[in-house]
């Protein structure tokens, strides 16, 4: 017992180290991806700013998926659904009473997003025809070349390619990354890859879409004005 309190005041000391130190509480390889702590400051304004705007996007696209598989399936689809297995069996583990809103209220974004490519609702989820990627970074493209055929992007494949943009964005935005960094050849780091939506008619090289640090917040405002509702729009900027 003497020896472990003798532990204890020692990790205390250890502690105090600690808690004035910032590069330890914040570990020297997150701070090693910012310019300074200013930067760091700047990255959670922009987290704080655009999380009303991903919260919007995250709820709508969690209730259509839930609105156009009941059309599709029936009210009980989530109950069905095997990729919902594992989370219905863990809230079960819980005590939980399973309903229909539980399941849907715990579906993480990740999920929202397979199963709307799994049943190929991304012309239906969205409509963005008229969206230019060019927007969000100079060097994006709005077409795919498949079998040296320039074929522009339709709505479903432009939705694809913005859900995994989002995807993304929302992961790093709280898993606390630097949005603001760039890569060493000045490519903007929220990218993702695209190749088409049909198996038999893919392109061989991959087109890169990407949204620029200063482009991010342009990007999720044109997602939400694409779904047309001013309210929506409304709460999306606080």
């Amino acid at each position: 017992m003497i020896i472990f309190q003798k532990i204890l005041r020692e990790i205390m000391q250890d502690l105090q180290h600690f808690k004035n130190d910032i590069t330890l509480i914040l570990s020297r390889e997150r701070l090693d991806t910012y310019d300074s702590l200013e930067q760091y400051k700047e990255n959670l304004k922009l987290i704080s700013f655009i999380t009303p705007k991903i919260s919007s996007l995250e709820i709508y696209l969690r209730n259509a998926l839930d609105y156009c598989l009941t059309q599709i399936k029936g009210s009980d689809w989530v109950f069905s659904e095997y990729s919902l297995t594992n989370l219905i069996n863990e809230q079960k583990e819980k005590k939980k009473e399973i309903t229909h809103s539980l399941i849907l209220s715990k579906m993480s974004l990740g999920a929202v997003i397979r199963l709307i490519f799994c049943y190929k609702l991304e012309g239906v989820i969205l409509d963005l025809k008229r969206i230019n990627f060019k927007s969000y970074y100079p060097n994006n493209k709005n077409a795919l070349f498949i079998n040296n055929k320039k074929n522009p992007l339709s709505s479903a494949s432009k939705v694809h390619i913005a859900l995994n943009l989002l995807w993304t964005i929302r992961n790093r935005a709280y898993h606390w990354e630097n949005l603001l960094k760039t890569k060493p050849n000045n490519r903007p780091r929220i990218t993702t890859y695209f190749t088409g939506l049909k198996d038999n008619d893919r392109a061989k090289i991959p087109m890169n879409i990407s949204v620029e640090p200063s482009k991010i917040v342009l990007f999720l405002d044109d997602l939400i004005k694409s779904i047309g509702n001013k309210d929506l729009e409304n709460l999306s900027s606080l």
